[in-house]
């Protein structure tokens, strides 16, 4: 498929995209994603609204077909009601799963530093230490430990 935005391409087995800022002050180089509804661009004061997209990164593979196909994102949402130089945000950490087309959220840190993880029907197949999910049916938060999966109430058990 052809982009139907401006592009840049770099055809290079190493390619890398690489922000440097040498300082003394303790600054850091950065990446900005800016969000307007206004419909100009350069125009400012159009608010954004609770849900609006500010910025995401894609990650894409080629399945054969083309290149279109996300393997995971990193989604900045707006989460509340934007006032006057105060912009309410969460992050959504989403992957998709084997034999599916659908990005799905999996983790999101609220705008008041909540985290949520996205229940699962079934303990993940192939856990390694320090793993955790969300069990949906006991909605118990379940750790792995090496051996099995502890749920991390009173008395809770897991998958």
């Amino acid at each position: 498929a052809t982009p139907d935005r401006e592009s840049i391409i770099i055809k290079d087995d190493d390619a890398v995209m690489e922000f440097q800022r040498f300082t003394s002050s303790g600054g850091s180089a950065a990446v900005n994603f800016r969000a307007s509804a206004c419909t100009t661009i350069g125009q400012e004061g159009c608010v954004v609204a609770n849900g609006d997209q500010l910025g995401k990164f894609l990650f894409r593979g080629d399945d054969g077909t083309d290149t279109l196909s996300i393997g995971a994102s990193i989604q900045a949402l707006v989460d509340g009601t934007p006032g006057s130089n105060d912009m309410p945000g969460k992050i959504e950490f989403r992957t998709s799963s084997d034999g599916t087309t659908s990005n799905t959220v999996r983790v999101t840190i609220q705008a008041d530093g909540s985290v949520n993880y996205a229940p699962m029907a079934t303990a993940p197949s192939s856990p390694s230490l320090g793993d955790v999910y969300v069990d949906s049916t006991s909605n118990e938060f379940c750790f792995y430990d090496g051996t099995s999966w502890t749920g991390l109430k009173a008395g809770g058990t897991c998958a």
